[in-house]
């Protein structure tokens, strides 16, 4: 799958949605965090936050889908 996507495309694209989306000093203020210690250490802590959230979305999701479809 990796070989197949277009990398460029999708950088390409968000470039351009970055650009059409924040401002100059907002992106300035990205470059400033994320290039920071404390941004760098937050940033790598993303996948353990997203490893505690994701069973819940995907059990809420789950339990509105069914309760949409009429399952349970």
């Amino acid at each position: 799958m990796t070989e197949e996507v277009d990398i460029k495309l999708l950088e390409l694209a968000a470039l351009d949605a970055m650009v059409k989306t924040f401002s100059t000093e907002e992106l300035d203020a990205f470059t400033e965090f994320y290039g920071s210690k404390l941004g760098r250490s937050a940033t790598s802590k993303l996948g353990t936050y997203m490893s505690f959230l994701m069973p819940v979305i995907q059990k809420e999701v789950e339990r509105a889908f069914e309760k949409v479809e009429g399952i349970k």
